[in-house]
């Protein structure tokens, strides 16, 4: 895909898809974060979908974030 449509656009759309979740998690916090911490008054246990969906809209960043991380690290093993 990113030779069909050229490296630097490939890379534009896979920042802006970044960009896109972390405002994404924004307002899932911003909805549910008070429902979140009292897991007591979860019906039957279950955790809301506001978190469901900030769990799965996190893992994607987390995992980038990582992945820096570890590039970083590699490019200047002295510091």
């Amino acid at each position: 895909m990113p030779k069909a449509i050229g490296g630097w656009r490939w890379k534009r759309g896979q920042r802006l898809g970044y960009v896109a979740l972390i405002l994404v998690l924004a307002h899932l916090a911003t909805l549910g974060f008070t429902g979140w911490v009292h897991p007591e008054e979860w019906t039957s246990g279950i955790p809301p979908i506001s978190l469901i969906a900030a769990v799965i809209a996190g893992i994607p960043l987390v995992v980038k974030y990582h992945r820096v991380i570890e590039r970083e690290k590699r490019a200047n093993p002295g510091d």
